[in-house]
């Protein structure tokens, strides 16, 4: 049952999501970083370490670019 599961599971590959759609998520412990479909990275959350990549340890709440990734 499990196998027919995952058979009938269907991932659309990245050219056929929107350009704002994320591809690959992750999480660390107050932050989340995403990889778009267009290669781009975006990262949110708390950023006093600079953990956000975009040369700032300023908190975002919403998705910021991370500086220098563009083909991920």
């Amino acid at each position: 049952m499990l196998l027919a599961a995952v058979n009938a599971l269907q991932i659309a590959p990245a050219s056929a999501l929107a350009p704002g759609a994320y591809v690959s998520v992750a999480a660390g412990c107050s932050h989340t970083c995403g990889v778009l479909a267009t290669g781009a990275v975006q990262c949110w959350g708390r950023n006093d370490n600079g953990q956000l990549g975009n040369n700032s340890t300023t908190d975002s709440a919403t998705p910021v670019a991370v500086n220098g990734l563009t083909t991920a």
